[in-house]
C-alpha cells in the first residue's frame, strides 16, 4: 500500500505553478503538487499534516467557538481546497498542535506536543485494517511545503514508526522536494521540477531507553501555580482514576508492563516477550490520554486582543513509548492472536522467535544468540524423560549425556563465536552494569537457568515459563 505524506501551508501563499516530476523513465506534470504524487507514485491515500494555527477568524461559523471547531474549519477549508482541484485520491485530514502568535490567534502550549500529536497520528494512520493486512508499506513524504519545523517533526516521526513496521513486513520509503517557487508570470506558469532526494527499504528496529518518563500527559508547565493544582486534579488524577476503573489497572502497572514488552523485543529476548505481550492494551492508554489532552483545551481572551487557544496539559515522553509498543503489539496480534502464551510447545517458541528476530535471515548479535541457544537446547530433548518436568539448568542437562562444562568456558566459548558487530556494541556496552544473573539472561537471549520449565509429553517437548523468575529478571535490566 502507498501512502503520500505531506504538510500545508496557507493556502493563499500557494502561486499557480507547474510541477514536473521524473520517474520510472516517465514525465508526469500537474499544477497541482499532490495530484502529480498520485499519478506518479500511485498513491492509495494522502495523509496531510495541518498546524492548528492556519485557522483564521473568517473560517469560523459562529462567535463563541471551541478547539473543535477550529479542527472542523480546518478540515472543510483545505478539503474544498482539494476538491476545488480535482484531487481524485483519498485524502485524509491530521491537526496537529502549534504555538505562537498570529494576525488573530495566540495559541500557548508545549512545541513538543507537534511531535508527540504527529506520533499519535501515525499510529492511528498505520493501525487502519487495509493498511496492517498490505502485503508491503510504501510512503513518499514530501517536505515542499509547510513550514521547516513541521516538516522535519513528521520525518522525524515517520522514522521512528517505519523501522517497528519492517518487523512485520517490507518498508520503502522516498523523500521528495520541489524546486523553490521563485516568481510568477502572468503570461506563463513557471515550471518546477520535483525530485526523490532519498529512497530507502527500512530495516527492523525499536526505539527504547530504559529511564523514559512514565508518564502521557501533564500539566503544562507555564501555568500559574495555583492552576497547575487545580488542572492536575480535574485532569490527571481524572485520566488515573478513569484508567483504574476501565481496566483495572494503574498508569504504573502500564509502565511496567510496557518496559518489559519493549526491552523484550529490544534485546531480543522470546521469554519476556510471552510474559510481557499479553499485559496493558497500550492504544487504549494512547486514546484515552489524546482524549484528556483535548478536553484541556481552552479558548480565552488574551491581553494582546487576541484569541488564545491555551492547552493546559502537554504531552510527556511516556507516550512515545507507548505509540511504538502499540503499533508492533497491533501488528504481531493481527498474525498470532492474543492467546496467552505461558506454555506452548517449543517448535511454538522456535517460529516465534524466527518471526520476530529473523534468525534465519539475520546474522546479527541477537539472531546468532538466539540460533546457538534454541539448537544447543533442542538438543538435549533426549536426555529429559517422558512425562518428565524439568526447571532448566544446562548443566544438569548436560551431566546426563555424561558431559560436564564449567560456567566460564562456556562465557568463553560464547565470546569467540559470538564476536558482537559495531552496530551492536550500543546495546553490549548497555548490559556491563547488569549482574551476572542479569548478563546470563539477556547474553543467552532470555533462555539462560532457571527461566523455564521443559516437559515431554507423547514425544512432544514444551517450554513453560518461570514467571516469577523472568518478571525479576526483565525489570532488573
Amino acid at each position: 500500500m502507498k501512502l503520500f505524506f505531506s504538510t500545508f501551508g496557507k493556502i493563499s501563499n500557494y502561486k499557480e505553478v507547474e510541477y514536473s516530476i521524473d520517474y520510472n523513465e516517465n514525465t508526469f506534470e500537474s499544477s497541482f503538487l499532490p495530484y502529480l504524487m498520485y499519478k506518479a507514485f500511485g498513491v492509495d491515500t494522502t495523509e496531510l499534516f495541518l498546524l492548528d494555527t492556519l485557522v483564521e477568524k473568517n473560517d469560523l461559523l459562529i462567535e463563541d467557538f471551541k478547539y473543535e471547531d477550529i479542527i472542523t474549519s480546518l478540515e472543510n477549508k483545505y478539503s474544498d481546497y482539494f476538491k476545488s482541484k480535482d484531487y481524485k485520491g483519498n485524502l485524509n485530514l491530521h491537526i496537529i498542535p502549534g504555538v505562537g502568535s498570529y494576525k488573530e490567534f495566540r495559541f500557548v502550549g508545549n512545541m513538543n506536543d507537534t511531535y508527540y500529536m504527529t506520533l499519535i497520528q501515525l499510529l492511528n494512520i498505520f493501525s487502519r485494517p487495509e493498511i496492517i493486512n498490505s502485503e508491503e508499506i510504501e510512503v513518499i513524504l514530501d517536505i515542499s511545503f509547510g513550514i521547516n519545523y513541521q516538516s522535519n517533526v513528521l520525518y522525524r516521526t515517520l522514522m521512528d514508526v517505519l523501522p517497528v513496521l519492517a518487523y512485520f513486513k517490507k518498508v520503502r520509503f522516498k523523500l521528495t522536494n520541489a524546486e523553490p517557487v521563485i516568481n510568477t508570470s502572468a503570461e506563463r506558469k513557471n515550471k518546477i521540477n520535483v525530485y526523490v532526494v532519498e529512497e530507502k527499504v527500512f530495516e527492523q528496529s525499536i526505539s527504547y531507553k530504559k529511564d523514559f518518563a512514565k508518564k502521557t500527559i501533564s500539566v503544562f508547565r507555564v501555568l500559574p501555580v495555583n492552576e497547575r493544582k487545580e488542572v492536575g486534579k480535574n485532569y490527571i488524577g481524572e485520566f488515573e482514576k478513569r484508567l483504574r476503573n476501565e481496566k483495572n489497572m494503574g498508569l504504573n502497572d502500564v509502565f511496567l508492563n510496557l518496559e518489559l514488552y519493549l526491552k523484550s523485543i529490544y534485546y531480543g529476548l522470546p521469554l519476556l516477550y510471552l510474559y510481557a505481550m499479553n499485559g496493558a492494551d497500550f492504544k487504549y492508554v494512547v486514546d484515552k490520554s489524546l482524549e484528556m489532552y483535548n478536553s484541556a483545551i481552552e479558548i480565552r481572551e488574551s491581553d494582546e486582543k487576541l484569541k488564545m487557544v491555551l492547552r493546559k496539559l502537554e504531552f510527556s515522553e511516556g507516550i512515545k513509548y507507548l505509540v511504538l509498543g502499540s503499533i508492533f503489539k497491533i501488528y504481531f496480534e493481527n498474525i498470532y492472536g492474543t492467546k496467552y502464551c505461558t506454555e506452548i510447545p517449543y517448535d511454538e517458541l522456535k517460529k516465534l522467535s524466527n518471526f520476530i528476530w529473523k534468525i534465519d535471515e539475520f546474522k546479527d548479535q541477537i539472531s546468532l544468540v538466539l540460533e546457538k541457544e534454541i539448537k544447543e537446547i533442542e538438543s538435549l530433548f533426549d536426555y529429559i524423560e517422558e512425562g518428565e518436568e524439568i526447571l532448566f539448568d544446562l548443566e544438569v542437562l548436560k551431566s546426563r549425556k555424561n558431559e560436564s562444562i564449567e560456567g566460564e568456558e562456556k562465557v568463553e566459548n560464547t565470546k569467540k563465536e559470538l564476536e558482537p558487530e559495531k552496530d551492536e556494541l550500543k546495546k553490549q556496552n548497555s548490559i556491563e552494569n547488569f549482574s551476572r544473573k542479569e548478563r546470563n539472561f539477556v547474553a543467552h537471549g532470555s533462555l539462560s537457568k532457571k527461566t523455564f520449565y521443559l516437559k515431554k509429553h507423547n514425544s512432544m517437548v514444551c517450554i513453560r515459563l518461570n514467571e516469577e523468575e523472568i518478571c525479576e529478571l526483565g525489570k532488573a535490566i
